[in-house]
C-alpha cells in the first residue's frame, strides 16, 4: 500500500514517527521546508522573529478555524501572509501557480506514534501528510490476521483517545477504519459516540 503511494500516487517520501512533532501535532521540518521552498522571504522573517512563536500561531489557527481552511486561507503571522498549501491552477499555462502546486508535499508514515504521553505508545497504521500536516489516518485491517474493518472501528472508538491532538475536530480531513474491502471514516474521536459512514465504492463487480 505505502510502495503504492510513493510509485503510483507520486507521493515525496515515506516519513517516520521521529519526524512528528507530538505538541504542535505536525512535521515540523517539512512545514518549514515547504514555507522555505516557496515564500523564502517569509521564512527568513519566521527564522528571524522565532520559529516556535510561528509555531504557536499556526497551532491555534488550525484548533479554531481547522485544517482545511489554513491550506485554503494560510494564516497572517503578524505582518506576513503565510501560505501552507497550494492548490491546482485552473490553466496548464499558468507556470508560475504551477510550480507552486508542484511544491505540495506529499508524505505518508507507517507506525506513527503520536502522542507524548509515556503511558500512550499506541500506534496508527498509516497517517497522510500534506506539506508536514496530518491529513488522513488509517487503522488496516485483513483476513490473514483474523480481523476486519469493524476491529479498525473498535481500535478508534476504544483505544484511542480524544484528547489526542490529532483527534481533535479539524485537525485532521478524515480518520478511516478499512479492510480489503470495506471503508468507513469518521472526522473525529468522542470515544463510543464516534459515528463511523460508509466510504464504500464496491469492488468493480458490481458489489
Amino acid at each position: 500500500f505505502v510502495q503504492k503511494l510513493l510509485d503510483v500516487q507520486q507521493y515525496n517520501v515515506e516519513t517516520t514517527t521521529a519526524d512528528f512533532d507530538t505538541v504542535f501535532c505536525i512535521n515540523k521540518q517539512y512545514v518549514l521546508d515547504f514555507i522555505k521552498a516557496t515564500q523564502l522571504d517569509t521564512y527568513e522573517y519566521i527564522e528571524r522573529s522565532g520559529v516556535r512563536a510561528f509555531l504557536v500561531r499556526l497551532d491555534k489557527k488550525i484548533k479554531d478555524k481547522g485544517i482545511v481552511e489554513v491550506f485554503r486561507k494560510g494564516i497572517s503571522h503578524k505582518d506576513k501572509k503565510v501560505h501552507l498549501f497550494y492548490p491546482q491552477p485552473n490553466s496548464i499555462y499558468n507556470k508560475e501557480n504551477a510550480a507552486l502546486y508542484q511544491a505540495n508535499t506529499f508524505t505518508v508514515t507507517q507506525e506513527l506514534v503520536y502522542s507524548d504521553d509515556d503511558k500512550n505508545k499506541n500506534r496508527l497504521d498509516l497517517t497522510l501528510f500534506i506539506n508536514g500536516f496530518p491529513i488522513i489516518t488509517m487503522e488496516l485491517k485483513n483476513a490473514y490476521t483474523y480481523q476486519a474493518v469493524k476491529n479498525a472501528v473498535w481500535q478508534y472508538k476504544k483505544d484511542r483517545s480524544p484528547k489526542d491532538k490529532i483527534f481533535h475536530l479539524g485537525r485532521c480531513m478524515a480518520h478511516f477504519a478499512l479492510d480489503t474491502s470495506e471503508v468507513f471514516m469518521t472526522g473525529a474521536l468522542a470515544r463510543t459516540k464516534t459515528k463511523f459512514f460508509p466510504f464504500n465504492k464496491g469492488l468493480n463487480n458490481g458489489a
